[in-house]
């Protein structure tokens, strides 16, 4: 995950929440939530999905639940348009 200066502010909340983890994504569920994601912090209700942090390190397994926009994010790269604009 880059660092950089210049990077949007949802990759830096996801870098400040996620850091490092590789997360991955298995036959789990979605549900309506008001709780914050897991990845990039959000609070705005709506679906969460369960998704697995994995710290390639110790080996750890962390359950996470992502919104939406870090669901596509972390599955295929797409950063959100308007994400913050809360």
């Amino acid at each position: 995950m880059s660092t950089e200066t210049n990077a949007s502010p949802f990759r830096a909340a996801v870098a400040h929440y996620i850091g490092t983890l590789r997360v991955e994504f298995g036959e789990g569920s979605s549900e309506f939530s008001r709780c914050a994601c897991d990845s990039c912090g959000s609070t705005l209700a709506g679906s969460r999905h369960d998704a697995n942090g994995i710290d390639d390190d110790t080996g750890d397994i962390i359950p996470l639940e992502l919104c939406e926009d870090c669901l596509f994010f972390h599955a295929y790269g797409d950063e959100p348009e308007q994400w913050g604009d809360e």
